[in-house]
């Protein structure tokens, strides 16, 4: 980062800026008999600190809104029984990275899971409704139970899902990763 903006990031944080640069390049660590040992952060380390950093300021500030959000919605009451509320619901999409890990898989089919309930919830009830009145509507969304039938279908039939194989694997004293791939 540039001069400038390290000196801004500081000013909004509220600290020195020479005491952020060595928050953000330094490891300190306090010896058995209370002595603190200083060592030098390598740039990936200090870049993963500084990600990690990002990251709980954006979660505080966003929690910080929501907050205050909910708290005006309330007429200015934090804890409100019964009144409206603020939240947010991430429902959409797979997010594509180079490489994918079991945790990324098991984030995305939460969100997939949510996603359709929300369909069901949402857009099927609601043009049933209409339907069911005689009211002609066509509402357009992206149905999305294939993915989560190639993710956890339990049917041998039709073929098991990811997951169904990726257990059926572990649960085998034999299993392997290779076998994983070809079930």
């Amino acid at each position: 980062a540039s001069p400038d903006t390290f000196e801004d990031l500081a000013v909004l944080l509220g600290v020195q800026p020479q005491l952020l640069e060595v928050a953000l390049s330094t490891k300190k660590r306090v010896m058995p008999r209370g002595s603190v040992v200083s060592s030098p952060l390598s740039p990936n380390q200090a870049k993963e600190l500084t990600q990690s950093i990002a990251r709980s300021l954006y979660e505080a500030l966003f929690m910080w809104a929501v907050g205050l959000i909910n708290t005006m919605s309330r007429g200015g009451k934090a804890t409100a029984p019964n009144l409206p509320f603020a939240g947010v619901l991430d429902i959409f999409g797979f997010e594509a990275f180079k490489l994918n890990s079991l945790e990324q898989l098991l984030i995305n089919y939460c969100n997939e899971r949510l996603h359709q309930f929300f369909i069901e919830a949402a857009f099927k009830r609601e043009q049933q409704m209409c339907k069911e009145e005689g009211i002609n509507i066509d509402l357009k969304f992206q149905d999305n139970s294939s993915i989560l039938t190639a993710i956890d279908s339990q049917d041998a039939k039709s073929g098991l899902g990811i997951l169904p194989l990726l257990e059926e694997q572990c649960n085998l004293q034999s299993g392997s990763n290779e076998a994983f791939t070809q079930s």
